[in-house]
């Protein structure tokens, strides 16, 4: 399933390719109104049905493997809360550099991502855009935190205090990084 919430008015979903507005896969849904990051995100979850999640910002890219490979780790490792491989970040839509991650590929025990955290001042070690969640360890957190920023990492945090996490051995994502 694809599920996809556009924090605006529905005319925005006629902005999609007629082959997405079609295809039965795809949930489209719109809020009516802007209501920020965590709300959108927080509406869509009401609507997955998959035990596993991926979240994808609207201008990064999933590269090819990522869904299987991410996957295959969380369905073989049931502890598992998230998985999430290495991002590469395209800058001024040309130059792509290694994007950040602390982590070399392996199990990441609780706690780990939260001190890492804390040690960098507040800093994440990696893109949370480029994980796959267990959809039960977001519900059991209540979804996406109302915060002025940092929803992503507030939930990333809150669920590996007590989830185990696995950094995988791939190439997964593609950020794009913006001036500033």
């Amino acid at each position: 399933e694809w599920v996809v919430q556009v924090d605006g008015g529905r005319a925005a979903l006629r902005q999609l390719p007629s082959a997405i507005r079609r295809d039965p896969r795809v949930s489209l849904e719109a809020n009516g109104r802007w209501f920020g990051q965590a709300v959108t995100r927080n509406l869509a979850l009401e609507l997955v049905r998959h035990p596993l999640m991926q979240t994808v910002d609207a201008d990064d890219m999933l590269l090819p493997g990522a869904l299987a490979t991410a996957a295959a780790a969380l369905v073989s490792e049931p502890d598992l809360a998230l998985a999430f491989g290495r991002t590469w970040e395209l800058e001024s839509g040309h130059d792509v550099r290694p994007g950040k991650n602390l982590y070399r590929p392996g199990r990441i025990e609780p706690q780990v991502l939260l001190r890492d955290w804390e040690r960098r001042g507040g800093s994440c070690s990696i893109v949370v855009a480029s994980v796959m969640w267990r959809t039960v360890c977001v519900d059991a957190q209540g979804g996406w935190p109302a915060t002025v920023a940092g929803m992503d990492v507030m939930l990333l945090l809150a669920v590996a205090a007590t989830h185990p996490a696995r950094c995988l051995d791939h190439d997964s994502y593609l950020y794009r990084a913006h001036p500033g």
